[in-house]
């Protein structure tokens, strides 16, 4: 019994020996295995590369024979000017077949140099598996060039060796032209006019005397630049917004030199004295509509002693905007040393109508006008509502909803005439806002007086007949934000020429960007417009400067002929970013 117990307990340790070998077999074979599986997928990706390149040498070689064809077969049609046209157009298309042929035929043989295994695979594999071709995006084509634009043509010669056929012997014959257009620039060309007037001698009983004819009137007398000059400064300094330090930079690299406190200078001159005239006519046509929107802004101003010499520091400007808001966008700016409530009064002066601002202390005097018609702003009223939905997210996020729809409705009637968009508001805008003025009579007994969500609405109260005016009238807007948009220019200036360095400084810079912002927004030329008007103003009827406004101008033949375009094109949305 014990001998058969001890060959039992052999014959088991046996057995276990021989499962440990066959597991150590099976973790080679698998080791192997894995190895091969690598190797193999190096080898397809390998495989795949070459694949690839060859794919993209065939296809440049189909392209350079394309090209070798049409530039054959057009070479022989020129030499026979009596070839038929179906004749030449059905030898072109054998010759692409034969192309075509050739491609397939390389692209085949690709095809059985790969590994027949790894064909059947990939054929196995299930679409879902496979990645997509990335599909190019559609190209909108080669940006057009502007037409007005001088064309410099360089034209390239050929020479005689290759003009002339090696078969026949004959030169080539030219039937066409392929032009490549690029745009390209030459540094701003300054140059010296020379106004050279004859010096007469006339003769005398003792002696004679010198006669010179006058020069002709000119806006800018006794200055050493001329209107084209004074224009490109205005432009560069009020409508791009360059310091003069910058322009003066620019200009010292063409080998004229000049000083900020002189270019300076130049531009107060013609702000406060050689504009004034027209800017009068300006704002005189836009406070004659019945419909304006005004805000204000404030600009750093350099403190100044009774003698006019920098006594350092800075005090707070404004910058006053009006826009008209029936018609083509117009605007005027007006510069004031201070914010008193007088102020709006001057600036609106005989103004007769609506008049949309927010509702800031200062502008109450000027609501309270007679023959004025305030008008609220909505979006003043979202933005208080957005502050409070931190602290109240529930009762702010409703009423923020039911503005927003008010929004829609006026997303809907935006390109619609007055009377539509009238009908739109009081058919979908009215239930709304009495929805509106209800959760807010309801949700305001119960706030705190000095929680953002109560301040927000008390100012909806308070607002609440000037809130609700624009719904009686299609031609009103629910806010002031177009009249807004007119400041951001003053927000690039001061980020870049910071400060206006006296008042007369402030007046000449609202005087001036009160022209290129309207000519910006009437799509006008800045540059043409300011020197058309310097050339006329001196002898142009005092009791006609309002032709001369933006909205009126109309540009002289001479300048017409400078070969600057007068309107400016929008941009396309894809080419240019909006400003």
């Amino acid at each position: 019994m014990n001998m058969t117990v001890q060959q039992l307990v052999d014959a088991l340790e046996a057995e276990r020996e021989l499962n440990r070998r066959c597991q150590a077999t099976i973790k080679e074979q698998q080791a192997m295995m894995q190895q091969l599986e690598a190797e193999r997928e190096e080898e397809r990706r390998k495989s795949a590369c070459r694949i690839d390149t060859l794919q993209r040498m065939i296809e440049q070689q189909r392209k350079e024979m394309e090209e070798l064809l049409e530039k054959y077969v057009l070479r022989k049609k020129a030499e026979m000017p009596d070839v038929n046209q179906q004749e030449f157009d059905e030898l072109l298309e054998d010759l692409r077949a034969l192309a075509d042929q050739a491609q397939a035929e390389q692209l085949d043989e690709l095809d059985n140099a790969r590994d027949p295994e790894d064909a059947d695979e990939s054929d196995e594999e299930p679409a879902a598996d496979k990645k997509p071709k990335k599909k190019r995006p559609n190209h909108n084509g080669r940006m057009t060039l502007p037409a007005h634009l001088h064309r410099e043509i360089e034209e390239i010669e050929v020479p005689e060796d290759e003009r002339i056929d090696p078969i026949t012997g004959k030169p080539y014959r030219i039937i066409d032209y392929k032009d490549t257009e690029k745009i390209d620039i030459t540094p701003a060309r300054i140059f010296v006019h020379v106004t050279r007037r004859p010096v007469f001698e006339v003769p005398g009983k003792n002696k004679s005397v010198l006669y010179v004819p006058e020069l002709p009137p000119c806006a800018l007398p006794k200055w050493m630049i001329t209107n084209g000059f004074a224009a490109e400064l205005c432009v560069q300094r009020f409508d791009s917004h360059l310091p003069y330090e910058r322009f003066r930079q620019a200009l010292e690299r063409h080998g004229f030199h000049v000083t900020r406190k002189t270019m300076s200078n130049w531009a107060v001159e013609i702000g406060c004295n050689v504009f004034t005239p027209v800017y009068n006519a300006h704002v005189e046509n836009i406070l004659s509509g019945n419909y304006i929107g005004f805000d204000d802004t404030p600009v750093p101003l350099q403190v100044r002693d009774d003698q006019g010499a920098y006594s350092g520091g800075l005090r707070s400007s404004r910058i006053w905007v009006v826009r008209s808001n029936t018609g083509p966008p117009q605007v005027f700016y007006k510069f004031t040393v201070t914010k008193e409530k007088e102020e709006p009064i001057a600036l609106l002066g005989p103004f007769q109508g609506y008049a949309q601002a927010d509702a800031a202390p200062g502008h109450d005097q000027v609501m309270n006008t007679p023959g004025i018609i305030e008008l609220g702003c909505w979006a003043h009223a979202t933005r208080r509502f957005k502050e409070a939905v931190a602290c109240h997210p529930h009762d702010a996020k409703h009423l923020l909803g039911l503005i927003d729809t008010l929004y829609c409705v006026e997303a809907e009637a935006e390109d619609q005439p007055p009377d539509i968009r009238l009908a739109l508001r009081q058919e979908k805008s009215q239930p709304i806002m009495d929805e509106l003025f209800e959760s807010i009579e309801i949700i305001h007994p119960r706030l705190l007086p000095k929680s953002p969500l109560a301040e927000a609405t008390t100012y909806c109260i308070n607002q609440k007949p000037h809130l609700q005016r624009y719904l009686t009238d299609g031609m009103l807007n629910i806010d002031n934000n177009p009249t807004e948009r007119e400041i951001r220019p003053w927000g690039i200036g001061r980020k870049n020429w910071e400060f206006f360095g006296g008042e007369r400084g402030g007046v000449a810079a609202a005087v001036i960007m009160s022209f290129t912002r309207t000519c910006r927004n009437l799509r006008l030329n800045p540059w043409l417009y300011i020197k058309d008007v310097l050339d006329r103003l001196p002898t142009h009827p005092a009791d006609r400067m309002h032709e001369l406004i933006p909205i009126n101008w109309q540009c002289s033949e001479a300048n017409l002929k400078l070969g600057v375009p007068v309107h400016l094109d929008p941009p396309k949305e894809d080419e240019f970013p909006e400003d």
